[in-house]
């Protein structure tokens, strides 16, 4: 059996090789994702997840058919620039990439903090400052590691920015030690922990960064504008009627 990794990349390079599927003619849709639990997660041989189950309803009140495929996050987002009738999710809506995407909606409200093993006590942090000295997992393109780079943080051998694949590497990797700290919401934290079978008590927050990240689902700029009318009216309807605050609503109150 492939690994997940494998997988990820056999689906990135079959969307390149095979083209593009135009929603404004047979209602398909491309959906990508990272493996971020609670949002999104293979089980079973299905993406399955939090957001994920609203996605698919999304489509669905827009009379579209998704194809959701789970992928590294730097590749989602490289391909959001050259495909056609793409959803991507979740993403952070920043300043920076306000102009790259069709906002469609938002799915969660994230608050960031700095994780750390219980058991490192050599580790006090104050300020945002002190995090400089230890190894920091961050995944590539992803807004807290953009955040951290913005602050002055950069890729070292020794210390600094350390890159991850997704949220369960970097706890992984905190675990045996191969990095001191990670920056994660509540939620990212817990849903990710509960997906490696970590003992979640091995890890606290030890600072909190001033970083809150509104993630929404986007479309790439070459959705045709009728299909972004189509999801954004199907968005709307979701909130209006309860949908968006019973299956996401604690996400958005962080």
């Amino acid at each position: 059996m492939p690994d997940i990794k494998t997988l990820m990349l056999t689906a990135a390079f079959a969307l390149l090789i095979y083209g593009k599927v135009d929603a404004a003619e047979d209602n398909h849709i491309i959906v990508l994702a990272e493996d971020a639990p609670p949002h999104s997660v293979l089980k079973d041989g299905q993406v399955t997840g939090t957001s994920t189950e609203f996605i698919r309803l999304l489509a669905a009140r827009a009379g579209l058919v998704p194809d959701i495929r789970l992928m590294n996050w730097k590749a989602a987002l490289q391909l959001t620039d050259s495909q056609s009738a793409l959803l991507i999710y979740p993403v952070a809506r920043t300043a920076e990439r306000e102009n790259s995407f069709y906002w469609i909606g938002r799915l969660a409200v994230y608050k960031t903090y700095f994780y750390k093993k219980r058991s490192r006590e050599d580790i006090q942090l104050k300020k945002l400052e002190d995090a400089r000295a230890y190894r920091i997992g961050a995944v590539r393109k992803d807004v807290r590691a953009n955040f951290l780079s913005d602050n002055g943080f950069q890729a070292d051998t020794g210390s600094g920015l350390i890159d991850v694949s997704d949220n369960k590497e970097a706890l992984r990797l905190l675990q045996i030690g191969r990095i001191d700290l990670t920056p994660l919401s509540p939620f990212a934290f817990e849903g990710a922990c509960n997906a490696t079978g970590l003992n979640c008590g091995l890890f606290e927050a030890a600072l909190p960064i001033n970083l809150t990240a509104d993630m929404f689902v986007a479309a790439s700029k070459k959705t045709p504008p009728e299909v972004i009318k189509r999801l954004q009216a199907a968005y709307a309807s979701l909130v209006a009627d309860g949908t968006f605050s019973r299956m996401l609503g604690k996400y958005a109150q962080q």
